[in-house]
C-alpha cells in the first residue's frame, strides 16, 4: 500500500517509492523465513514460492533503482560517476562493472537478491536448481563486494557485510579456502562500533566455524 501511494503521489522513480518496493520483498522474505523456522505458523504459505517471489521483487527493485540514478537530473550526478571512475581506475577494476551496479541503494536490492538465492539453495528437492541458486548467490555477493569497495571504501561496514555473506556462501558450497579468505578479511577490518553486538557476534561465530574446520 505504501509503495502504490508513494508511486501515485511522488512518482515511480522517487527514492522513497523505490525503497517501499524493495521493502515489500524484504518483508515477504522475512515472513517466509519466520514461517520456515516456526516463529510464525502459517500452513497456507509455500516457502519456496515466497522466496522466489521476493527474488523477483529484488531484481526489479535493483533495475528500477539503477535506472533512476542514471536518469536523475541531480546536479551532482556527473561528479558522482566521475569519482567512481577514478576509484575504479586506481583499483584497476572495470568501471562498467561498478557503474552497472550503482547507486548504493541499487546494491542493497542486489545484496538481498543474493541472500534469497542462498535461502533458495537450502530449500526444495531439485539438486541442480539448488546448486544454481547457490552459484548465483556467490557470484552476486562477490560482485557487490567489489562495487561497494569502490563506492564506499574497502573497509566500509557494507563492504565487509558483503564479504561475510560471500564467506558463508562459499562455505556452503564446500570451498573452504575462499570462505576463510573472505571472513578473515571482513573480521580483520571490522570495528565493533560499525555494527551491533548481535551482528559482531555473527561475524565471530562464522569466523570460528570456518577456521575451526579448516
Amino acid at each position: 500500500d505504501t509503495y502504490f501511494l508513494r508511486k501515485f503521489y511522488y512518482g515511480a522513480d522517487n527514492p522513497g517509492t523505490l525503497q517501499s518496493y524493495h521493502n515489500t520483498g524484504v518483508y515477504l522474505m522475512k515472513y517466509a523465513q519466520y514461517c520456515d523456522s516456526g516463529k510464525i505458523h502459517d500452513d497456507s504459505i509455500n516457502i519456496v514460492e515466497a522466496f522466489s517471489m521476493s527474488k523477483v521483487i529484488f531484481s526489479r527493485a535493483y533495475e528500477m533503482r539503477r535506472k533512476a540514478l542514471k536518469a536523475s537530473p541531480n546536479i551532482g550526478r556527473d561528479q558522482y560517476f566521475e569519482e567512481i571512475e577514478m576509484r575504479a581506475e586506481n583499483e584497476n577494476i572495470s568501471f562498467s562493472d561498478v557503474y552497472d551496479n550503482c547507486p548504493s541503494g541499487a546494491l542493497e536490492s542486489l545484496q538481498y537478491k543474493s541472500n534469497v538465492c542462498y535461502l533458495l539453495s537450502q530449500k526444495g528437492e531439485d539438486t541442480e536448481q539448488k546448486e544454481k541458486e547457490l552459484d548465483e548467490a556467490i557470484w552476486l555477493s562477490d560482485r557487490i563486494s567489489v562495487a561497494r569497495s569502490i563506492l564506499l571504501g574497502p573497509h566500509h561496514r557494507k563492504t565487509l557485510e558483503s564479504m561475510r555473506y560471500s564467506a558463508e556462501y562459499y562455505w556452503a558450497k564446500g570451498e573452504k579456502e575462499a570462505a576463510e579468505k573472505r571472513i578473515r578479511y571482513a573480521f580483520g577490518f571490522l570495528d565493533e562500533k560499525q555494527v551491533s553486538e548481535r551482528q559482531y557476534k555473527e561475524y565471530k561465530e562464522l569466523l570460528d566455524r570456518i577456521t575451526d574446520e579448516t
